[in-house]
Formats: C-alpha cells, structure tokens, sequence
C-alpha cells in the first residue's frame, strides 16, 4: 500500500455512473493523491458496480469519502457497514436523524472501522421555501444547528453544512466538528451555481470555518481538470478576509 496521503482538503466528486468517466477522472487526479486531494463517491458510481474501484483506489493511497447519506433502522445501518468493512471509507455521511447516527456510531465502534462519520444537517439544494413545503420551519440556519448539535450528542465526527451556515456551526460548536462543506463554486468566474441554492466561494468558505471542500463539476467538467483542482486548493489555501 502506498504511504498515508495527508488530511484531505479538498474532495473531489466523482458524479457520474460511468465508471469509465470516473477512471479517467481518477486517471488525471493522480498527481493530486499525496496534496491533500480525496475522492468523493456517491449513489451513482456504488449502483454502477464500483465498489471494487474503490478497494483499488483505498489501496494506492487515496483517502475516500463515501457520501451515502445513510438513514435506516439499526439493524440495516449496522449491516451496511458491515457490507462497507472490506474497504472501509476514511469519511461516511449519514443523515442527522438521531437513531440512525446512534446505530452508525456503535456500528463502526464495534467493528473498529477508522471511519469518520460526518452527518448531513441539510441538503445544499434545499432552501427554506423547500422546507416551508416539507412543514418545518423555514429557518435553514436555526434546522442546521438544532440537527448539528444532536450530531456532536451522538458522538459524530464531523458535519455537512452549506458554507452559509459554516461559520454559524464553528462558532456554537467550537473547534470539535470536522466541518465539510459542499456546494463551493469559483463564482468569480462566472460558473454557474446550477442546483444549488447555498454556495459560497472557497476563500468564502476558509474564512467562515470550513475545513475541507466537496467540489464536482468546476473541477471534474473542466478542460484540465488537475488544474482546475489546484486553483481550488490555492484559493483555499490564502488567508482571506472572513
């Protein structure tokens, strides 16, 4: 196995359901393995039949982040880890329901994963007129952290948050969580926020508290997508204004 790559900053995911689109993207990141770059991997590639990519890629050194939101009764959650133990992912996501994270917690203690657990408070696409919809409350920020602090109580590693809600999260939860945060877009640029309603730049979301970034499309859609990578992970890393 190749030597232990350093703490993630940036996550790069791999949305796609064409393992041969993910290889090649793969393919192309390799110089970034050992520059604190992971991969993220989703609904769409695990249905495609990658997990055997996945003990590949563990294997060669990259850290990975399986973002399978998982949210099932116990006795489900505590088998899909078990399932997930032959190539056991650095980062998980489970949803911020306390049963679920309970049974994640004791599921990874009891088989002695090294798994982070990260929950997802809410969705990046969601907006408070969507959860005005749903019959709750539209207040995003007062939801992200009523389910964050029941994630910190259920003894998770870390949290998924919009950047709009990072600095929220750092200041009443202190330096504990692991603080990830999708939806980064280099708007500076002219990109697109496509579906998603909560973003923020990755000097934006440095300033506010965030410790690693999930990005897709700006890098993985990008005519040099190393490159693009690297922009990311230098904008992250310059000190900014918060």
């Amino acid at each position: 196995m190749s030597p232990a790559a350093p703490s993630p900053r940036l996550f790069i995911a791999l949305d796609t359901g064409s393992l041969d689109e993910a290889l090649a993207w793969v393919e192309a990141l390799a110089p970034l393995k050992t520059r604190g770059v992971g991969l993220k991997l989703g609904y769409q590639f695990f249905l495609s039949g990658g997990f055997a990519h996945a003990r590949r890629w563990r294997d060669a050194g990259w850290s990975l982040f399986y973002d399978l939101k998982l949210y099932d009764i116990p006795n489900t959650i505590g088998g899909a880890l078990k399932a997930l133990s032959s190539a056991p992912p650095d980062f998980l996501t489970v949803h911020a329901q306390r049963q679920t994270m309970l049974a994640a917690r004791d599921a990874c203690d009891a088989l002695g994963l090294p798994t982070r657990l990260l929950a997802v408070t809410l969705l990046t696409s969601m907006s408070g007129d969507d959860l005005t919809r749903d019959g709750i409350p539209a207040d995003v920020k007062a939801q992200v952290l009523r389910r964050a602090r029941q994630a910190m109580d259920c003894n998770l590693d870390g949290i998924i948050a919009s950047a709009q809600e990072t600095r929220l999260l750092r200041e009443a939860l202190g330096a504990r969580p692991l603080l990830i945060t999708p939806g980064i877009r280099v708007l500076d640029e002219g990109a697109a926020p496509d579906d998603q309603q909560r973003t923020l730049t990755p000097q934006a979301a440095k300033a506010a508290g965030a410790d690693a970034l999930v990005v897709g499309r700006p890098i993985t859609q990008a005519l040099d997508p190393e490159a693009a990578a690297v922009h990311i992970l230098d904008s992250f890393s310059r000190e900014s204004i918060p």
